[in-house]
């Protein structure tokens, strides 16, 4: 993965150094924050599909240069492969005790009241 990270980064210098510099300035540090962590176990291949994935769909957008993409598409991987996973908090449910705002409208409503509860109990 770094590797690849480092040809990213090679490509942006060489073809176009000032369209991409904050580009290459974020893959630099990328390429530092990864090589001083431990990968979290991951399936090499489920990387390699996601990266090409994701890929895939941002350039079918159309709303990125090949580089760009790359990039973005590298950084991507970086955050999901190479970070340390959080801890599972336990999910909080409703209960019968708990009330819900609600204002008798729409069912559309009452599910966005019940989704704002659940988040209350859930973050804080």
């Amino acid at each position: 993965m770094i590797e690849a990270m480092k040809q990213a980064l090679e490509a942006l210098e060489e073809s176009h150094p000032e369209a991409y510099r904050h580009a290459i300035t974020s893959l630099r540090q990328a390429i530092e924050q990864a090589e001083k962590q431990e990968p979290i176990t991951y399936d090499k291949t489920e990387m390699n599909c996601f990266v090409q994935e994701l890929y895939d769909r941002k350039m079918q957008e159309g709303k990125r240069g090949h580089y760009e993409t790359m990039f973005h598409c590298v950084h991507q991987a970086i955050k999901r492969f190479y970070t340390t996973p959080q801890p599972q908090r336990e999910w909080v449910g409703l209960t019968d005790e708990d009330e819900i705002d609600w204002d008798g409208g729409d069912l559309k409503s009452l599910v966005k009241a019940i989704e704002t509860k659940l988040k209350e109990k859930n973050h804080g």
